[in-house]
């Protein structure tokens, strides 16, 4: 079954069958992984850091270390973003749904 107006690199309809689907979406994955590895340290160094040498209570450390790294982290609502990897990725699961 070919989804209608779908096609690939090529220009060939698209078939469920054979294109996306978890296999295809591995790298995502993986991302995923390798991101929160990597970001989850900073946030906890980061609160013992506000904490313990600038004299931050607990909550208020929290609160900035997720102000910043909210700010600082590139995903924006999809409402009043520029175009970006994880808006298209975005867009094709809400197609994909309809």
């Amino acid at each position: 079954m070919a989804l209608v107006g779908f096609v690939d690199w090529r220009g060939n309809a698209i078939r469920k069958e054979v294109h996306g689907g978890v296999r295809a979406a591995w790298f995502l994955y993986v991302l995923t992984v390798v991101t929160n590895v990597v970001i989850i340290p900073n946030l906890l160094n980061l609160v013992t850091y506000l904490h313990g040498t600038m004299h931050m209570g607990v909550s208020a450390s929290a609160t900035t270390t997720t102000n910043f790294f909210g700010a600082t982290s590139g995903v924006m609502d999809c409402s009043h973003c520029k175009p970006t990897f994880l808006h298209s990725v975005h867009q094709l699961a809400t197609l994909k749904q309809s």
